[in-house]
C-alpha cells in the first residue's frame, strides 16, 4: 500500500468532525486545527498517494460508445437526464481513517455511538485471482488478450484465488482482527459482496469470526452493483450461476441477483464467439450509476458497520465519484489487490 498521512487518528478524526452541522468541509477547513500545517504541506512532507488516471483501469467502451477520457471527462459529458440522475443521489462525506489500527477502530466506535457519524464503510478489493496470473503469462508470451479472451477455452471464468490472492485475504484478516472486536466494539453487522467468486472468497477469509450462518449472526449480502461490469466485460467477470453460488456460499442473500442476469451474461459469452469480436461494453456512466445506486442503498440500511468486498474499477468510481471523499486525492488512487481501507461516513440531511 502506498505511504499515507502520519497523522494520528485522533487529529484525523477531529478534522473530519470539524463543523458538525456541515458535510461538505473543505480542505482548507480540515487543515486548521490546532495550529497544524496547511494540508497541502502536510500531503507534501509525508507524500501522497501515486495518483493514476482512472481509463488505464476502467473497462473501455466500445467504438459506438464516447471515449469519455476517463470518469471525470465522462461526468463532464453527462446528458441532462443523466446529470438529473446524479443530482439525486445521496450526498455523503466519507473520510479515511488513517492509520486504521486498533486505537482508530476505538475512537470510530465511540463517534459511532454518539451519531457524529453515520456509518463505518471498510472497504476492500479481492486478492490477487486466477486470471491476474493467466493474463500475465499470455503477455510474457507475447499474445493479443483480446483475441485470448475469445478463443482460449482455458481463460479462468469466474476465477478464485490464487495463493498469493488467499495470502492477501488472511493479511486483512489480522486486520479486521486487530480492529474489529469487542475491545474496540466496532463489530461488523452487514458485509456486502461482488457476485464474483474472487471477492466473496475474500470477504470469506477475511471474516472467520463473522462468517454466514456463525453465531455472531452477520448478516451476508450479494450485491449485484458491487460485480467488476454488468455484462461481464471479459471471460474473468462473469457471474456464475445463482444456483452455483449459493452452494459454494451457503449462508449468502443471493435474492439481489437474478438468473435472468447471468443468462444475458452468457448470451454476450455466446455472442461474442459468434461474431469473434467484442459486444458492446459498459461504459463509465453505467459504472458511475452502479456506484451511486449502491450509494442510496447503504444509506437506507440500518446497520452502521459494513463490509465491502468489490473490484478496483468500482471502488474507483464509488470512492471518487459517489462520494465526497477525504482527502481527495487518496478516493483517486486505485485500491491495490487485497487492499483495505475504512471510511467514516456521514450523509447530508434532505
Amino acid at each position: 500500500m502506498s505511504s499515507k498521512v502520519a497523522s494520528s487518528s485522533r487529529l484525523a478524526l477531529s478534522r473530519f468532525f470539524l463543523g458538525a452541522n456541515r458535510v461538505g468541509i473543505s480542505t482548507r477547513a480540515m487543515s486548521s486545527v490546532a495550529n497544524q500545517a496547511p494540508f497541502e504541506s502536510v500531503m507534501q512532507q509525508h507524500g501522497r498517494r501515486q495518483q493514476q488516471h482512472l481509463l488505464s483501469t476502467l473497462p473501455q467502451p466500445a467504438e459506438d460508445v464516447v471515449d469519455y477520457c476517463g470518469l471525470a471527462e465522462a461526468i463532464r459529458l453527462l446528458t441532462e437526464h443523466e446529470k438529473q440522475r446524479r443530482q439525486e443521489r445521496p450526498s455523503a462525506a466519507a473520510y479515511e481513517v488513517i492509520p486504521f489500527n486498533n486505537k482508530a477502530a476505538k475512537e470510530i466506535s465511540s463517534v459511532l455511538s454518539n451519531k457524529s457519524i453515520d456509518k463505518v464503510v471498510l472497504c476492500m478489493r479481492h486478492g490477487e485471482s486466477e486470471h491476474t496470473v493467466f493474463e500475465r503469462e499470455l503477455k510474457l508470451q507475447g499474445k493479443d488478450l483480446e483475441k485470448e479472451m475469445l478463443h482460449n477455452e482455458d481463460y479462468p471464468r469466474d476465477p478464485i484465488l490464487t495463493k498469493r490472492g488467499f495470502g492477501q485475504a488472511l493479511t486483512i484478516s489480522r486486520k479486521f482482527s486487530d480492529c474489529c472486536n469487542r475491545d474496540t466494539k466496532l463489530m461488523p453487522e452487514l458485509v456486502v459482496v461482488s457476485p464474483l467468486k474472487r471477492a466473496t472468497i475474500t470477504a470469506l477469509l477475511s471474516l472467520p469470526q463473522h462468517l454466514p450462518l456463525s453465531v455472531r449472526n452477520t448478516k451476508w449480502i450479494c450485491h449485484p452493483a458491487l460485480m467488476e461490469s454488468s455484462n461481464g466485460n471479459s471471460p474473468a467477470d462473469m457471474v456464475s450461476s445463482v444456483k452455483e453460488l449459493s452452494t459454494l456460499f451457503p449462508g449468502i442473500d443471493y435474492s439481489l441477483l437474478h438468473d435472468q442476469q447471468n443468462a444475458e451474461v452468457q448470451n454476450w459469452s455466446d455472442q461474442m464467439k459468434t461474431e469473434g469480436m467484442l459486444s458492446e461494453t459498459e461504459n463509465k456512466v453505467d459504472l458511475l450509476a452502479r456506484a451511486d445506486s449502491f450509494l442510496d442503498w447503504l444509506k437506507n440500511r440500518e446497520e452502521r458497520v459494513i463490509v465491502v468486498a468489490s473490484h478496483s474499477s468500482w471502488l474507483q468510481a464509488f470512492c471518487g465519484f459517489s462520494v465526497d471523499y477525504k482527502p481527495k486525492e487518496y478516493g483517486l488512487e486505485p485500491f491495490q489487490t487485497g487492499e483495505l481501507r475504512c471510511l467514516a461516513v456521514r450523509f447530508e440531511k434532505n
